[in-house]
């Protein structure tokens, strides 16, 4: 799949000069072409998109990661800091097929300790009428489903678009929920797919039986995809269509 991202030729941004705004149209832009067309190809799925705006998002962000380095100002993520799978995380709709086909595979005592965080987060959740308000969220300290006893991501390659975006260069700040200073192209870059997402996606989701929205909370997105039997994956819109909707 990362073969179509790589035909895009990813701009170094920063060096053009470009404004933030131009560059989240710019990164919109791309996204949105090189994952139509590998949709256009009848050789992926709805739920293969979600790795296709993954796949674009990293390649860009090792780029501005690269330069990061080069002035020695390393990100503060990595393995086992988890601060940030206690947040409030919104995922795409085609990032719920994907979670779902993922899951699907894992054996089924993982698969089973999963849908049952699933299904707690859930309830409390809905309780706490914290589907669309983080603040709500916030006050019931959960973590996320995917969270493992050792502080890992039990998803960690498939991480949903919010969690690739997400990063941080002070590990206190993320401790206190204090907001933090973050890279300028890497937000770029993620608000441009995300941007790509909604163009290219949200017509999909409409016509979709599963859904009635194009993008939610994480556990209340999946808990009833989880529960229901997997619907006939909607028409792919022909060449012609995608070429609308990237022009």
């Amino acid at each position: 799949m990362s073969k179509h991202v790589h035909n895009t030729h990813t701009l170094n941004l920063r060096d053009l000069g470009l404004s933030h705004d131009q560059q989240v149209a710019r990164h919109r832009e791309q996204a949105q072409t090189v994952v139509a067309a590998a949709l256009a190809s009848g050789s992926f799925g709805t739920e293969d998109a979600a790795n296709l705006f993954n796949a674009y998002l990293d390649e860009c962000h090792q780029r501005s990661d690269a330069q990061l380095a080069k002035r020695k100002q390393p990100l503060a993520c990595g393995a086992g800091c988890a601060h940030c799978c206690t947040l409030y995380l919104e995922i795409t709709f085609d990032e719920a097929l994907n979670l779902r086909k993922h899951l699907a595979q894992l054996p089924l005592r993982q698969k089973s300790i999963i849908r049952a965080r699933n299904l707690l987060n859930a309830i409390r959740i809905e309780a706490g009428k914290a589907q669309d308000s983080p603040k709500n969220y916030h006050r019931l300290e959960l973590s996320c489903m995917f969270l493992t006893e050792s502080a890992t991501c039990a998803i960690h390659p498939i991480r949903p678009l919010a969690c690739r975006h997400h990063h941080s260069f002070n590990v206190q700040q993320c401790k206190t929920r204090d907001s933090a200073v973050q890279n300028k192209e890497r937000l770029a870059a993620g608000y441009g797919v995300l941007h790509a997402k909604e163009d290219l996606l949200k017509p999909r989701c409409e016509a979709h039986p599963e859904f009635t929205r194009w993008k939610g909370e994480l556990h209340t997105m999946l808990r009833k995809l989880m529960a229901e039997p997997q619907a006939p994956e909607p028409p792919v819109p022909d060449e012609e269509t995608c070429d609308e909707a990237v022009s």
